[in-house]
């Protein structure tokens, strides 16, 4: 992805399916939003259905959200989706963190590179 042009966006994270897929509302200026759903780049989290520790990394992420206010920002990339049609991602909080990074540093995701 360090090949590809970038694009940032200021998003309301909706909900969080899981330790890597998110719905945001994104801001496109004028007033506008496009809600869509949003993979983050870069990690790979435990699936839900399968391990004991899908829930614990999608509720660790879930309690990041909650306790930030105002938008996100979402660094897409012009290569765009990935096969299941989600928009590829890097999340960043309020502050500023990387919270894909942080996600591995936390050990609730690891490093992916399809």
């Amino acid at each position: 992805m360090a090949d590809a042009t970038d694009y940032r966006y200021k998003v309301d994270v909706l909900s969080v399916h899981d330790g890597d897929t998110v719905t945001v509302s994104v801001h496109l200026g004028f007033g506008l939003l496009f809600a869509t759903s949003i993979r983050m780049a870069g990690i790979n989290a435990p699936e839900l259905s399968n391990t004991p520790t899908g829930p614990e990394a999608r509720d660790y992420l879930r309690g990041l959200v909650a306790a930030s206010t105002g938008p996100w920002t979402a660094r897409t990339y012009k290569t765009g989706n990935e096969k299941f049609g989600r928009w590829l991602a890097t999340l960043y909080d309020p502050a500023g963190t990387d919270i894909c990074q942080q996600m591995i540093d936390t050990g609730h995701a690891v490093y992916y590179n399809p």
